[in-house]
């Protein structure tokens, strides 16, 4: 096995510890901290009234028809009950103030909200596997600066093609070689790895309106503006970027084997238009105790090919 091919072993097996219930996370916490699908539901559902939002639709290619794929990415801000068996509960005792952010991360395709409402039945209509990346990375003003949402999407003009190719295909523990000056910026900090793949044997349903990743931040207070950005306001002008890849099992049924990569920031500053903005729909608790400091970084995350 090659330098590359190990690291993506590693990173894939790193990915693969991360899982909660077949549905990738990163962060300090699970969704649902209970540790029950019940918390997890809570969790879920809190995320489709989010506080923040942006959606992208991009083409791909598939027999040479070009069709569309939409990825949106919500962003709630949650209150932390007192008591952690409050999940959910509208009489929740929240007196000590303290907050998190929850990010989820939608997925739909082509004929989602029709025949194809599992993902299952698209890839079983076209013998293939579809592997996906997540990663959320930290980056400063003076980087993130140069990002438009303008751009769809696409990853090149924001981080340059070379920097966007090495994200896509290569190793992400060398991106300083392609990235100078945007994702090797905070190199030094804590990276994990999150990714999962889908095949029509799967024995999980999954649908446009499941959730494809999760991302918790530490809990916090709120503060004014004269304070740091609190990790909803960083979570806000995170970079999110999405990588997948399908492998087909048909010689008569083809699609771009090349992997693609996808990058999103909800809202690059405050200063930056309003999103739509909801009041959080549920409440969710953890254990006072478990307060990890957050770090810039959020992750860097690996797509494996077996």
């Amino acid at each position: 096995m090659n330098k590359r091919s190990l690291l993506w072993a590693l990173l894939a097996l790193l990915a693969s510890a991360q899982e909660n219930n077949g549905v990738p996370v990163s962060g300090p916490f699970k969704p649902g901290f209970g540790g029950t699908p019940e918390s997890q539901q809570v969790m879920e559902a809190a995320g489709r009234h989010p506080n923040a939002t942006s959606t992208v639709t991009f083409a791909r290619t598939f027999n040479n028809e070009e069709e569309n794929w939409t990825w949106r990415i919500n962003i709630t801000e949650l209150n932390v009950p007192n008591s952690i068996y409050d999940l959910g509960m509208p009489e929740a005792d929240f007196s000590e103030g303290l907050k998190f952010a929850n990010v989820q991360w939608q997925l739909q395709w082509p004929g989602s909200e029709s025949g194809n409402s599992d993902i299952r039945s698209l890839l079983a209509e076209r013998n293939a596997t579809v592997m996906f990346g997540s990663i959320i990375y930290s980056l400063p003003a003076n980087v993130t600066d140069s990002y438009s949402d303008d751009d769809k999407g696409d990853c090149a003009p924001f981080l340059g093609e070379d920097c966007a190719r090495s994200v896509a295909e290569d190793d992400p523990v060398y991106w300083q070689d392609y990235c100078e000056g945007t994702l090797n910026v905070n190199i030094d900090g804590i990276r994990g790895g999150v990714s999962t793949s889908f095949d029509s044997q799967w024995d999980t349903k999954f649908t446009a309106d499941d959730t494809l990743f999760f991302h918790t931040t530490d809990t916090y207070t709120a503060s004014g503006e004269e304070e740091p950005p609190s990790p909803f306001e960083q979570a806000e002008s995170a970079l999110n970027i999405l990588i997948f890849r399908f492998r087909y099992d048909s010689e008569t049924q083809v699609g771009p084997n090349d992997p693609t990569a996808l990058c999103r920031i909800v809202r690059k500053s405050m200063d930056s238009p309003e999103q739509e903005e909801t009041p959080p729909s549920a409440a969710v608790s953890l254990p006072q105790s478990m307060m990890p400091v957050w770090v810039i970084v959020i992750l860097a995350a690996a797509l494996a090919l077996v």
